[in-house]
């Protein structure tokens, strides 16, 4: 008992689980060497046998049913032996299983403590202790025996470690008592057959029913199936037939509405076909019907034409030959006037006659000669430079023509007393008629000779002259004849006291005006032109100097038929300078001036129909000479008066001021104040008052607060003021200002057709000033509404092109910079300024901002 407790114990032990095993068998085989030899075979084959070897040989193979065993076997740390009998036939007696039992026991305790960490040893603990049976309880319960039991274990440990390890080494007693263990597992290998037979059996008896169960539901289930399948199939028949009878019933339908469809286009066709046709047959009608229209519109229109210009001919040819047969009729006189222009230096110390006159650069001398009056008084006249001379050339010219008719007029007068000369057959009145036509003609032909001298003088500072010949005739028809200058003279002058005529001159005196127009450029020197509208004014002058013949005694000017001739003659001279260029009349004003003279009714509207015809730079250039003059007269006043110091220098100040112009004083403030506005208070209160002061002149200047002109200084000024709190409320006023003269801005765009522009104005305005005025100013939401009610009106592609100019920064700041005026060092000779450029009624100095 000791050896096989010492070899169980070894086994708990060791790793190799395959010896344990073979132990195992080895000691049921030495056990079954007491059996009788002849014992029966058990029916079948046992489950291990020496022929089975593995695969070397060595040791026999092990049987896959017992391998299923040992598994089954390896949840119970110690199974129970299979029955009464195989404990019996394991063990000799009673009391060496007790004692077995109580040393199992003693060894399971250890092995469940070392289970948790090797469990590998548990489970060839289990397959070994499958056959030892159990241990009996009393031995486990008792307490007296257990140091005695602990010694006797501690020694077979001892014994069965030395016995394992000699009997590990003979191979021969292994292989013996695995065929002992064998023999005594027969048995029980054939109950366990039996057992399993009887299961398989049970196990195939309840395959079978569930089979024959299984096949049952089948068939059962198929039943139901086809029977399902029937109702379906008959349900999906009689389905298929109504949805084919639908489709026939839709088809018929669809076929009959395609043929009416068929029916009606080809009907509308027709008909359109039809009225296409009569609408080509009436448009080819009216084609005709336009064309013959056409013409004989044409042929109408160029009959009348024919007729017009036949009539034409016809009264060209009876006036040429009137005039051809009153040319003969005519009583011819001549004047022949020998103009000449010298230019030299003038004495040292010679002032011009200006009203603040100045020391004279230039000296100018002109004679008029003819042959009645001889060479003329010379009129000289001296100037500051050469630019100024050219200018009062003509005026020159006239008044030494003027005095060189007034010579002939006068020793005509003494011919006439002998009975002689021109005043036998004309009166005084066309005898100053004359000579003013003659002094007109000489003076423009003494500018045309002079003007190349005068200009070489700067070049060639030393003396020059030119000179020329002008011949003006003049005819007189007899007393007889109605086409008389004294008859048409006298019946308009009596209609215009009848009051019949309604501010318009007779035919006959318009007939006059344009033989004067005619005649005044005949015969005149290459290059010579006489100003516009001279001829006109000179006889509208000798009809109202004809009236002022024939006055009553001691009657002036105020009597009423005298009063509508001088409305009828400044009407006229309206109408015909209506539309004059820009600055033309000045020429006009000053020959008439220097030949007529400054107190006649026809050179005072001359004067005011040339002034009004200024131009805007033309006359801020007048306006700044007037200054400038009352500034140096002021000047000199002071200076005659000795006032203070103070005084004197603020007067050169404000006189030096008034000498540069308004642009240029404007922008030189501008830029000082830009500077000033990077520092600190003291500088920003400066840079104020800069910008306050550019913005008054600026409107000064612009005669009108609302001019675009003002936005540069306007921006500037906003700018400064947002730069400190308490100027809050000024900035707000000038950006009010300021959107107020940007929606004028935009309206001028919209008027002249371009409202996409005026739009991208508008919405650029309002992002501008928004911050300053606020979201709800109303200034904001009326130019926010007419922005959209602008946009509305507009079409896709003009819509998309603002779309992107709103993402455009600085498109406002471009605005304003294009009406900032440039200084006249900066400026290109001759061109015009910003304001010029806007007064004219366009978009200019703008461009399309999109």
């Amino acid at each position: 008992m000791l050896g096989r407790l010492s070899t169980y114990t070894s086994l708990g032990c060791r790793k190799q689980t395959v010896l344990d095993i073979k132990a195992k068998h080895s000691r049921k085989l030495v056990r079954s060497r007491a059996a009788p030899e002849s014992a029966p075979e058990p029916a079948g084959k046992p489950p291990h046998s020496l022929s089975a070897r593995s695969p070397d040989g060595l040791f026999p193979a092990i049987d896959a049913d017992f391998m299923q065993q040992a598994a089954q076997a390896q949840p119970r740390l110690v199974p129970a032996p299979p029955d009464e009998e195989a404990a019996s036939s394991d063990y000799e007696s009673g009391e060496e299983a007790e004692a077995f039992a109580a040393a199992l026991e003693e060894a399971r305790a250890g092995r469940e403590a070392a289970s948790e960490t090797n469990a590998p040893r548990q489970v060839a603990l289990r397959g070994e202790a499958a056959g030892m049976g159990a241990m009996p309880p009393d031995l486990a319960m008792a307490t007296s025996a257990g140091w005695a039991w602990a010694l006797v274990i501690l020694g077979a440990l001892k014994l069965g470690r030395q016995s394992a390890q000699n009997l590990a080494l003979e191979y021969g007693h292994l292989e013996r008592e695995m065929v002992l263990g064998w023999k005594a597992d027969r048995k029980l290998w054939q109950r366990k057959q039996e057992r399993d037979r009887r299961l398989a059996h049970e196990r195939a008896m309840e395959a079978t029913r569930r089979m024959e169960s299984a096949r049952l539901r089948q068939i059962e289930q198929e039943k139901v199936t086809a029977e399902r399948s029937k109702v379906e199939a008959a349900r999906a028949a009689a389905e298929e037939r109504k949805v084919k009878a639908e489709r026939e019933r839709y088809a018929a339908k669809e076929a009959e509405l395609k043929a009416d469809l068929d029916r009606r286009v080809e009907t509308e066709r027709k008909v359109i076909e039809e009225r296409r046709a009569q609408a080509r047959a009436e448009a080819e009608a009216r084609r005709r019907e336009a064309e013959e229209q056409k013409a004989r519109l044409a042929a109408e229109l160029k009959a009348k034409e024919q007729a017009e210009l036949e009539e034409r001919e016809r009264i060209r040819k009876e006036k040429e030959a009137a005039r051809q047969r009153l040319k003969s009729l005519e009583q011819t006189f001549a004047l022949r006037l020998e103009p000449t222009i010298a230019i030299s230096r003038p004495p040292k110390g010679t002032m011009t006659e200006d009203r603040v006159p100045k020391e004279a650069g230039v000296q100018l001398q002109a004679t008029t000669g003819s042959a009645m009056g001889g060479t003329g008084q010379p009129c000289m006249r001296a100037f500051t430079d050469v630019k100024a001379a050219m200018d009062g050339l003509l005026s020159l010219a006239g008044a030494s023509a003027a005095a060189a008719t007034a010579d002939y007029a006068s020793q005509a007068r003494v011919q006439a007393m002998t009975g002689q000369g021109p005043l036998e057959v004309m009166d005084d009145a066309e005898m100053s008629h004359w000579m003013r036509f003659a002094a007109c003609r000489a003076a423009a032909a003494a500018e045309a000779a002079g003007a190349p001298t005068v200009a070489g003088f700067k070049a060639r500072p030393r003396e020059a002259e030119a000179s020329c010949q002008v011949r003006t005739e003049w005819g007189v028809l007899p007393e007889t004849e109605e086409q008389r200058r004294s008859h048409v003279l006298n019946k308009a002058i009596a209609e215009i006291e009848s009051g019949e005529e309604d501010w318009s001159i007779s035919p006959p005196l318009a007939d006059m005006q344009s033989e004067d127009a005619t005649a005044i450029v005949q015969g005149m020197p290459s290059g010579a032109r006489v100003p516009a509208h001279v001829a006109e004014a000179l006889t509208l002058a000798h009809l109202l100097d004809k009236m002022w013949a024939q006055r009553p005694s001691k009657q002036m000017e105020a009597s009423p038929w005298y009063q509508r001739a001088s409305h009828l003659v400044r009407s006229e001279l309206a109408h015909l300078t209506s539309g004059a260029p820009k600055d033309s009349l000045q020429l006009t004003a000053q020959l008439l001036l220097s030949v007529v003279g400054p107190d006649h009714h026809v050179v005072k509207v001359m004067e005011d129909l040339a002034e009004a015809n200024l131009s805007a730079a033309t006359r801020s250039a007048r306006e700044q000479r007037r200054r400038l003059q009352e500034a140096e007269i002021a000047a000199r006043l002071l200076e005659e008066e000795w006032p203070a110091e103070a005084e004197i220098t603020a007067a050169r100040i404000k006189e030096r001021e008034a000498a540069v112009p308004v642009p240029e004083r404007v922008w030189s403030l501008r830029n000082v104040a830009g500077t000033l506005s990077l520092g600190g208070p003291a500088e920003r209160r400066r840079a104020r008052h800069f910008l306050e002061q550019a913005v008054r002149l600026k409107e000064a200047w612009l005669e009108n607060p609302e001019h675009p002109g003002t936005l540069p200084e306007l921006d500037a000024l906003r700018v400064v003021l947002e730069k400190e709190p308490e100027w809050a409320a000024d900035a707000s006023s000038i950006a009010e200002r300021q959107l107020k003269t940007c929606s004028n801005v935009a309206s001028r765009f919209i008027r002249t057709g371009d409202a996409a522009s005026g739009v991208i104005l508008l919405e650029a305005a309002v992002r501008q000033f928004e911050e300053t005025l606020g979201l709800r100013h109303p200034g904001i939401t009326a130019l926010s509404r007419r922005a959209e009610d602008l946009l509305s009106t507009l079409d896709a592609t003009e819509r998309q092109q603002i779309s992107q100019k709103r993402q455009q920064l600085g498109l406002l700041q471009s605005v304003i910079s294009a009406f900032a005026e440039e200084p006249e060092v900066y400026k290109t000779a001759g061109a015009r300024t910003k304001a010029e450029q806007w007064d004219e009624g366009g978009i200019a100095p703008l461009l399309p901002l999109h």
